[in-house]
Order: C-alpha cells, then sequence, then structure tokens
C-alpha cells in the first residue's frame, strides 16, 4: 500500500469514529472543488467524548486525543496530537460528511460508506449508523451494529464487531467496551484494534463523557481551505 507515514496516521485519528482502520487506503482520486455553508448561531446541546487513542504503525507507536460530539443528526469529530497540533477536524450529518486534515491539506465530502467502499466493514452502514458507535440500547448495539457480546452485566458489555470474511485484513475484529449510565443507554468506554502489516494496533480509552454538553453550532459548520484538495474513494 502506497501510503505515507503521516498520511496513514492522519487517516486513522478518525478511523475509530469511522470504523477503524476503514480510512487507512488506497486508490484516492483528487479535485479541486470546495463546498461553502453559512454558520447558524446559538447554542446546542450534545454528548461530549473525549479518548485518549495510542497507535502502532509500522513499528511506530504514536498518540493522540479525539474528541467527539454526538447527537441523533449530527456529530463533530476532532483529532488533535498531545503538542496541540490539529489532526482532522470533521463533520457527520445523517446524509453526508465532511472531514478536514490540516497536515496534508485535504478534505473529503460524502457518504462515509463509500470510503469502506464494499471491504469486511460495511455490514455497520457507517454514514447512517455513526452516533449507534458511540452511544446506544443494549438491543440496538446487537441488532443494527451486529455486536457480539463476550462478556456483560447490567452496567457494561464487551464485545467484537464482526463479520466473517475471507479477507485477510478482517480477521481481527474491533474489540468494544460500553458502559450503561443513568439514562439507560451504552456508552463507548474502549475499543481496540490489533492487525497484522503497517496498522497493527489502535487502542482507544475514553477520559471524559459530558452528557448533554453545550457548544456553540458555528462549529458545526466550517471549510477546508481553498487550496485544499479534495479526496475521492
Amino acid at each position: 500500500m502506497n501510503i505515507s507515514r503521516l498520511i496513514a496516521f492522519t487517516r486513522a485519528s478518525v478511523i475509530l469514529a469511522l470504523l477503524i482502520v476503514a480510512l487507512v487506503g488506497c486508490g484516492r482520486k483528487r479535485s479541486g472543488v470546495i463546498s461553502d455553508e453559512t454558520a447558524p448561531t446559538g447554542k446546542m446541546r450534545m454528548d461530549a467524548f473525549l479518548f485518549d487513542v495510542k497507535m502502532r504503525f509500522n513499528k511506530q507507536p504514536r498518540s493522540f486525543r479525539l474528541d467527539l460530539y454526538v447527537t441523533d443528526t449530527v456529530a463533530l469529530v476532532t483529532a488533535r496530537g498531545y503538542v496541540g497540533k490539529g489532526v482532522a477536524r470533521g463533520i457527520w450529518r445523517a446524509d453526508s460528511s465532511y472531514f478536514y486534515f490540516p497536515i496534508e491539506n485535504e478534505y473529503f465530502s460524502g457518504s462515509l460508506d463509500s470510503m469502506i467502499n464494499g471491504d469486511c466493514w460495511s455490514f455497520l452502514g457507517a454514514q447512517a449508523n455513526f452516533p449507534l458507535l458511540l452511544r446506544g440500547t443494549r438491543g440496538s448495539l446487537v441488532e443494527i451494529l451486529g455486536l457480539t457480546e463476550t462478556s456483560s452485566h447490567k452496567k457494561k458489555i464487551a464485545g467484537v464487531l464482526d463479520r466473517y470474511s475471507e479477507k485477510s485484513e478482517c480477521d481481527t475484529p474491533l474489540r468494544v467496551v460500553y458502559d450503561r449510565k443513568s439514562d439507560g443507554l451504552y456508552y463507548l468506554k474502549e475499543f481496540e484494534y490489533r492487525g497484522e502489516g503497517e496498522l497493527s494496533r489502535v487502542v482507544g480509552k475514553r477520559r471524559k463523557l459530558k452528557q448533554g454538553a453545550k457548544i456553540k453550532k458555528s462549529r458545526l459548520n466550517f471549510t477546508a481551505p481553498a487550496d485544499a484538495i479534495l479526496i475521492r474513494y
């Protein structure tokens, strides 16, 4: 796979929000088209997650923090290195997603499912089910995401997201842990992917969770610089 370490690192920064390893791919086409949106005013409440993420790519360790703000209709994703340098920023909506990678000055606009492009993770329905990866009922996690429980009790679920596939890169499932809060929903607490090849491990642990956090609506609208390159999968 002809991809630089730096690009692989930035793609993996948003991967856990978008199904681990789905963004670390090849065959991209580029274009210079930029969309423009008008930022709304006011504030809204969203569930806020902060994850500490560690990964190993090509035998080299990397670390970053992943901020996620999510509702059923919109989500904000921000990944940053521990020295404060921005790695990725993205918006998910029910009909499309928009992600900008400042180090490479590249952006993606479209369905998350096009990133996966029919490989072994496509059963999850990334675009439609993105908020459910972060929180949901026990039934929805099992029935919609296909979560296989490896251990569980009333306040915690541990399991794997996996489907049978003949592709070797999918032999290792995504391991996840959810914990139950007072609203009855289960929230993503930990995730781990152990694979083969260049991207050999990604581990994330939730540092903070704030339900109903207030954020400015203007944060949910942004555009890449005019000279940014559009990534196509």
